[in-house]
């Protein structure tokens, strides 16, 4: 059954319109060759996709992405600039580029420089937030020099991996895709500090000293992106301080944290892979 491509829902065999947004079949159709973005003769719905399973479809005409409230999708992380990046509708597809943000537009890990040709199944970060662009009601045959983004590929079980039984249940169990860090950052003004405190301290109690210690002037941070088993969403995982086991990508974990601001903050996690607990050091 096709997808609307201006809503992304699913339509009826042999319906003529959408039954949600109105649209025609032959704005819903789209058919891509490999390696390339293939839009309808009408407007063909483009989306973003974000690891916490959130999908923000393109307007036809283009968006802005930021942080201000103003913006066509609006990212509230503080690597966002308040206008980052355009999305915009070219003579063959949509286009990418940066609109002078502090932190860069990135696209398949590359930093984005000028305007750049987007293919469904690509990787956009805008700073720190990442997501991937997709086509509603395409098929995208990835080329073999720009794979698809894995957060738009479908959920592969691990073989030989064996998954126990937890109470309470992790908040995520699944593969690592991507293992960034460890970055050292910076401590804040002293409300930053407070505000930093008490959310460690939710994590772990003996973290809460870090952003006050007077021989630190920085703190040890990992982004991890897991693909969980169960739901097939990918989940962005932030590790403060140092982990006392080892996690590289490939391995499957079982995480336990605390979720805010669109990230789970790890409190403990075991690794399938090696066996292993894994607990974060102060």
């Amino acid at each position: 059954m096709p997808n609307c491509a201006r809503c992304g829902r699913q339509m009826r065999d042999g319906a003529k319109f959408c039954s949600v947004c109105g649209a025609t079949v032959s704005a819903a159709l789209a058919v891509a060759t490999p390696g390339t973005l293939a839009l309808s003769q009408d407007d063909a719905a483009a989306f973003l996709l974000f690891p916490d399973g959130r999908r923000h479809v393109i307007h036809p005409s283009g968006a802005i992405i930021g942080r201000a409230a103003g913006c066509d999708i609006v990212l509230p992380n503080d690597s966002v600039s308040t206008r980052h990046a355009e999305i915009a509708r070219g003579d063959v597809g949509y286009v990418l580029r940066d609109l002078g943000s502090r932190n860069g537009t990135w696209l398949n890990r590359q930093r984005l420089s000028g305007v750049q040709p987007l293919n469904s199944g690509d990787e956009i970060a805008f700073g720190e937030v990442l997501c991937a662009f997709g086509l509603a009601g395409a098929t995208f045959l990835p080329s073999a020099a720009q794979p698809a983004s894995p957060l738009l590929a479908p959920v592969q079980p691990d073989a030989g991996i064996s998954l126990r039984d937890w109470n309470p249940p992790p908040q995520t169990e699944g593969k690592v895709l991507d293992v960034q860090g460890p970055i050292m950052e910076k401590k804040s003004d002293i409300g930053g500090k407070v505000a930093l405190a008490i959310g460690l301290a939710l994590i772990a109690a003996p973290l809460a000293w870090l952003p006050f210690a007077a021989d630190r002037n920085e703190i040890a941070v990992r982004y991890l992106r897991i693909e969980d088993l169960h739901t097939g969403r990918i989940v962005s995982a932030k590790m403060v301080g140092d982990p006392s086991g080892t996690i590289a990508v490939g391995d499957t974990l079982a995480i336990w944290g605390i979720e805010e601001g669109g990230n789970l903050f790890v409190r403990t996690a075991f690794n399938y892979t090696t066996n292993a607990e894994v607990r974060l050091r102060a």
